[in-house]
């Protein structure tokens, strides 16, 4: 009896099929990301510098009203 090589099966994929599952791998990388981002975010220290309070405080005139 004579060998017979044979191929391996491939069944054909469509992109549309499989759009949803890369959609789906997509979505879960972009949460991880913006998860590790915001840890980081969280964990830097501020950039912007801590300024004094300075609100004017409020000023009282003997409780007439002016003209």
């Amino acid at each position: 009896m004579a060998s017979v090589k044979t191929k391996p099966f491939l069944l054909p994929i469509e992109p549309s099929f499989t759009a949803h599952w890369q959609a789906e791998e997509r979505r879960q990388s972009t949460r991880l990301f913006l998860k590790q981002r915001l840890a980081e975010l969280d964990a830097s220290p501020p950039t912007a510098p801590d300024l004094p309070d300075t609100t004017p405080a409020p000023t009282t005139r003997g409780g007439r009203k002016s003209d």
